[in-house]
């Protein structure tokens, strides 16, 4: 049975990740976590500017002398949080660091959690006359398509 790709085109070019039941021989799992992990930001990045006054730091601009910063400016400690987005299994950490800790690239950092997912996964409940009707169609199907994988 073909499978979707694990993510789409939508508007501006921005890829959306699609939940799907089964991976396509060019993803993994880890890729999977990796999409999922990086979907907040996408959003971020489709949404329409804020041009209002907070979200043009108007205040801050006004109130912070020349060659000062505004990392302390009220208007930063503020919206901070919401300002940016920290991905889960992202590493953070200086290159020294990443290199004493065994360079653990993505794919090590998201396997534990595409494992745990896996293992926490539980079926939704679905009515047994309905389950056996949806696999006799599959099996229907899969038999009707030539093999894309032979």
């Amino acid at each position: 049975m073909l499978s979707p790709p694990l993510s789409r085109r939508v508007d501006h070019g921005i890829c959306a990740p699609i939940v799907t039941l089964e991976l396509p021989p060019e993803g993994s799992r880890e890729k999977f976590v990796r999409d999922i992990d990086q979907a907040p930001s996408r959003h971020a990045l489709a949404k329409v500017a804020d041009i209002s006054p907070n979200g043009e730091a108007i205040d801050a601009l006004l109130t912070n002398e020349p060659g000062t910063y505004f990392l302390g400016h009220p208007h930063t400690l503020e919206n901070f949080e919401r300002a940016f987005w920290r991905l889960a299994i992202a590493d953070n950490g200086s290159f020294e660091q990443w290199d004493l800790e065994r360079a653990k690239d993505s794919n090590l950092r998201a396997d534990p959690v595409s494992k745990k997912t896996h293992a926490d996964y539980e079926a939704p409940p679905i009515d047994a006359a309905d389950d056996n009707e949806l696999l006799v169609f599959v099996d229907r199907k899969q038999a009707s398509l030539p093999d894309s994988y032979a």
